[in-house]
């Protein structure tokens, strides 16, 4: 595989303008500062080893070290939700990432007095050479701040961009701007659907002695079930299915089932130190972020489903059959001059404007471009006449 070849593939996933590539260069510096402190962070307070315990060890395992994986996982997380947000023009992920590294901002000042705490119940003075520098812990809350900052900024200036290229895929019928609104926002929400599960389910598997053997055999499992789930949400937005889509939202109330379930018992052992004493903070956040996610899931699901048969599906069906197409479309001499089927367009003799180039009009259009001595990129007339030549020989 040449350059040739792979600079295509790459241009195709990164964003066209200078706001999205920036946003793009700004995620990707963010996160990997950030991953690289909280490492370093794991490493000073010698956190890998409480989770390397037995699931069924009574010890209860250092929430703190759980907490800074998921961390770095929301990271990588968040890399890819800014990826496939520049790459699909989605302003709602975008806004939703806005929103998630605001979330990244608090628990980065959360996590200072916590690691203070460690250290100071390992016996580690505050200004002693064994304690995590001031200047790290500093560091990730400012990198996030300022990430925020230059999010917020690039965000708007998307959002005005995307919005024209939206008009130019589905055009100005507000009908289906709505309809097209609802999509974006369902897409966003499986994504982050993934997310808060993942992380609910990691710190229920490790942080929580009590949990049995079977339970957490049933958690593990339930993650590759909840993605084919949300793929088979997507599946039904995309191809507007109605029988898949409430198939979606019955495995959606079953979840919704689970984290009430769930809350409730992270509540009744709030108090029991071989429970949910540790982490019923965290886990009550999760689980009431998963259940709120849930929810809006559904009730866009819904929403979709409504929005059935109103156009979208043909609307993105044409552009993506457009884009397809596009890269190997021929691009000869004519076709360069009358713009290639996409860019320019010929000029008849009357001075109003011709079809676009394409195999079976191409000598047509292009002896009445040459009759009346009209061109669309203004050729001179040795050049039309080795033009002509050239389209002579192409196929009728």
């Amino acid at each position: 595989m040449n350059t040739h070849t792979v600079k295509p593939a790459l241009n195709k996933f990164l964003p066209e303008s200078v706001y999205g590539r920036t946003f793009l260069l700004i995620t990707v510096l963010e996160s990997g500062v950030d991953i690289i402190l909280e490492a370093i962070v794991i490493a000073r307070l010698n956190l890998i080893h409480s989770l390397t315990l037995p699931l069924g060890a009574t010890a209860t395992r250092a929430p703190l070290a759980v907490y800074l994986a998921i961390f770095i996982l929301a990271h990588l997380f968040q890399l890819y939700f800014a990826l496939d947000a520049l790459r699909h023009k989605n302003t709602i992920q975008l806004i939703g990432l806005c929103c998630f590294n605001f979330a990244f901002l608090v628990y980065a000042v959360i996590q200072v007095p916590e690691i203070r705490e460690i250290e100071a119940a390992k016996g580690i003075a505050t200004n002693s050479t064994d304690s995590t520098p001031a200047i790290i812990l500093l560091i990730i809350p400012a990198c996030i701040g300022l990430s925020q900052l230059a999010f917020g900024y690039l965000t708007w200036h998307l959002f005005k961009e995307f919005g024209w290229q939206i008009y130019k895929q589905i055009g100005a019928d507000r009908k289906i701007k709505r309809v097209y609104l609802w999509y974006q926002i369902f897409m966003c929400l499986l994504k982050f659907d993934y997310f808060f599960f993942i992380a609910f389910s990691v710190q229920l598997v490790l942080l929580v002695p009590s949990v049995s053997p079977l339970e957490r055999v049933l958690t593990v499992i339930a993650l590759p079930i909840t993605l084919l789930l949300l793929v088979l949400g997507y599946y039904a937005v995309r191809n507007e299915r109605s029988p898949v889509i409430f198939s979606f939202m019955v495995g959606l109330l079953s979840g919704s089932s689970y984290f009430v379930y769930k809350l409730f018992r992270i509540w009744q052992g709030r108090m029991d130190p071989n429970s949910y004493q540790n982490v019923f903070k965290s886990l009550t956040v999760f689980s009431v972020s998963c259940l709120l996610m849930t929810l809006l899931s559904f009730t866009s699901a819904i929403i979709c489903w409504r929005n059935f048969g109103k156009g979208l599906k043909a609307q993105i069906d044409k552009n993506s059959s457009s884009r397809k197409h596009l890269p190997r479309r021929r691009r000869d001499p004519a076709g360069q001059v009358y713009g290639g089927g996409m860019q320019g367009m010929g000029v008849s003799e009357h001075g109003g404007s011709g079809r676009r180039g394409s195999g079976t009009s191409m000598n047509t259009m292009t002896k009445k471009g040459m009759e009346g001595g009209l061109w669309a990129g203004g050729a001179g007339a040795a050049e039309a006449g080795d033009l002509q030549d050239e389209c002579r020989r192409l196929p009728a």
